[in-house]
């Protein structure tokens, strides 16, 4: 799904949705495509926010006779954020972006992680600082914006690739 559209802070609001729809062995799409239904071995989603390119992947390795219900899956569980909207309280939210931000801090600690990030940010914006600035965000976090977010990627039509 392409997010050229989204500014700064609402690119910020969807590394938060993304914390609990596709990152980790807890998150929406692994339980629902890899623990509940096996249907793949691996499963995540995440940003890419580099020059030129912004987009919100999902990727999925499965087998060739399970790539049309995984699609399925991914849009059933698309489908359900757009129609009931995200099932958790505020308090939630702030916990998960104090997660996101704790991990981005402890990322900062190794110093190779730190000088790749100064590198790559200062290679792709011109702005190594940036790369300090996510960990000190503060989005008022609502279910609401968070959703307004959402609503805003997933209504565009997503690019699908099949590699085989």
């Amino acid at each position: 799904f392409p997010i050229h559209h989204l500014d700064s802070s609402e690119v910020e609001l969807l590394h938060l949705f993304n914390s609990n729809f596709g990152e980790g062995v807890s998150c929406i799409l692994y339980d629902e495509i890899r623990t509940k239904r096996g249907l793949a071995y691996e499963v995540f989603s995440e940003i890419k926010k580099e020059r030129g390119i912004k987009l919100f992947n999902i990727f999925c390795s499965t087998s060739r006779e399970n790539i049309g219900e995984v699609v399925k899956v991914v849009k059933e569980q698309i489908d359900s954020i757009k129609v009931k909207g995200l099932s958790c309280s505020t308090e939630a939210l702030k916990t998960a972006d104090s997660r996101l931000k704790l991990k981005r801090e402890l990322a900062l600690e190794k110093s190779i992680e730190l000088c790749k990030k100064l590198t790559t940010y200062e290679l792709m914006f011109g702005a190594a600082e940036e790369a300090f600035e996510e960990c000190m965000v503060s989005n008022t976090i609502s279910a609401e914006r968070i959703e307004a977010v959402v609503s805003k990627v997933f209504n565009q039509g997503p690019t699908i690739f099949v590699l085989r």
